[in-house]
């Protein structure tokens, strides 16, 4: 089940796709069709598939999108998943709002979505703004996310860093829910391996360092599908040191501390 599905029109396609690579590098696991779509049949059964079953659904509007009427069946179709309490929305204005008000394609659903919605809004000349803001919701209604995949260097170690954060707060402290696992699976080796690939990085054995303010319940979860395949260091703020939570045979010690000059190397 993906956790973003995409929604957006073919001429839009080059900033959706930016925001596709930049949400996955941040571990969301958005949908695209163009990444996502069986090189078989049944094209219009897969979109609606992953539509009704993503739990957050973006989009793209533009004088593009409501020109198009692919894009209107998705937004009948994400109104039906929100009566349903199936998905919410998080709405992209590639457009201004005055231009895609005026035009005369433009019709009362997409004037009530944006009226109801805290609407992001596209800079040319800052497109990376797109991928922040649409993340930065995501999480927000999820409670807890990741930032961007880091590649950094301290002494001689070359890791990749993973920061976090949670959003809920109670009494000043911030928390999960009991189920959040249910709710929130995150493959991060997959995401990792997929960077890799992307990058078309060397080296598929790198430690990974995990950096942000979570429960012991929540690391050890997160640092299981690595054992035996990677070392885990874990980021602590007090002491403002990498301890290695994890060593594979023949590399860093397991609870030896790494400090120092810490580069970022992308």
């Amino acid at each position: 089940m993906p956790t973003a599905f995409l929604s957006y029109a073919r001429e839009d396609a080059e900033i959706v796709s930016q925001t596709y690579s930049g949400l996955r590098a941040r571990f969301i696991d958005a949908w695209i069709d163009q990444e996502n779509l069986p090189r078989t049949g049944g094209l219009h059964r897969n979109i609606l598939e992953a539509l009704q079953n993503s739990k957050y659904v973006v989009l793209f509007i533009s004088k593009n999108f409501i020109t198009s009427d692919y894009c209107k069946h998705e937004v009948d179709q994400t109104i039906t998943n929100n009566i349903q309490g199936k998905s919410s929305n998080i709405v992209v204005l590639l457009d201004s709002i005055d231009n895609i008000k005026k035009h005369n394609n433009c019709y009362s659903t997409i004037h009530s979505i944006i009226d109801n919605n805290n609407c992001i809004l596209f800079d040319p000349n800052n497109p990376d703004i797109i991928i922040n803001e649409v993340a930065t919701a995501i999480n927000q209604k999820k409670g807890f996310g990741f930032n961007k995949i880091a590649l950094k260097k301290i002494s001689d170690i070359e890791f990749y860093e993973i920061t976090f954060d949670i959003f809920n707060t109670k009494d000043g402290k911030k928390f999960l829910p009991e189920n959040f696992l249910e709710k929130n699976k995150v493959d991060i080796c997959s995401f990792i391996t997929e960077y890799e690939n992307n990058t078309k990085n060397s080296s598929h054995a790198l430690p990974v360092a995990f950096n942000g303010p979570i429960p012991n319940w929540l690391l050890i979860n997160m640092t299981l599908p690595f054992l035996n395949r990677r070392s885990i260091f874990i980021y602590n703020a007090m002491s403002k040191k990498y301890i290695c939570a994890n060593a594979l045979p023949g590399d860093t010690d397991t609870g030896k501390f790494h400090t120092g000059s810490v580069l970022s190397l992308n």
